[in-house]
């Protein structure tokens, strides 16, 4: 019996040290050293399958440095559980959501359409624009802005991060004015720059 007691104790305490290698601690979510092993995986699978659909989200919270600055860094790390937790409320059993870095997050989402993940984050951002933070007696208010991509043939793992990542930056306000706590598409970001990019050369003056 006590053997037993101890290959248990001894398989739990492995398993406590599997998750925190894999897992970021203060939110629980996976940590960005597994995304890139499980966004391979994946891809592995539709290059076996070829019938499922994979879908990419990169999103960051807005004006975060300010949230830190002004409330204090205990504060900036409640809107990062308090945003986790919203993220794990909305995951599917197939999903898998990242820290992915400071206050950026990456959701994986398998078998979702292009359209099933702007929809997945467009009630994310909803739900963190409408909740009322509240810390220590500190009241605020927080939003955030989303990239979000999809799998097409001939498209790599580092090119669909390279994707969410430019959607992200295109709903952050890319030098523009305005921007951020918005929902971009990575395809509509591309059309948008083609679409700039034709205007400016028309309007340039010919040269022989």
């Amino acid at each position: 019996v006590e053997l037993q007691e101890v290959m248990e104790e001894l398989e739990n305490t492995n398993n406590r040290l599997q998750e925190l290698a894999i897992k970021d601690p203060l939110t629980g979510l996976f940590n960005r050293r597994f995304f890139s092993e499980f966004l391979e995986k994946e891809f592995h699978g539709l290059s076996r399958y070829g019938d499922e659909e994979l879908s990419l989200i990169i999103c960051d919270i807005d004006f975060f440095k300010k949230i830190n600055d002004t409330y204090g860094h205990p504060c900036g790390d409640y809107a990062l559980i308090v945003i986790s937790d919203m993220i794990l409320k909305e995951e599917r059993a197939s999903d898998f959501s990242v820290r992915y870095g400071g206050e950026e997050f990456a959701l994986i989402l398998p078998k979702t359409t292009l359209e099933g993940a702007t929809l997945k984050a467009e009630r994310l951002r909803a739900q963190i624009e409408a909740f009322s933070f509240s810390f220590d007696g500190t009241k605020f208010r927080a939003t955030m802005s989303f990239g979000v991509t999809s799998h097409r043939h001939g498209l790599s793992p580092k090119e669909m991060i390279a994707e969410a990542d430019e959607a992200l930056y295109v709903a952050k306000g890319k030098g523009s004015e305005g921007g951020r706590n918005r929902v971009v598409v990575a395809e509509n970001a591309r059309k948008a720059d083609e679409e700039k990019k034709g205007e400016e050369e028309a309007k340039s003056p010919d040269q022989d």
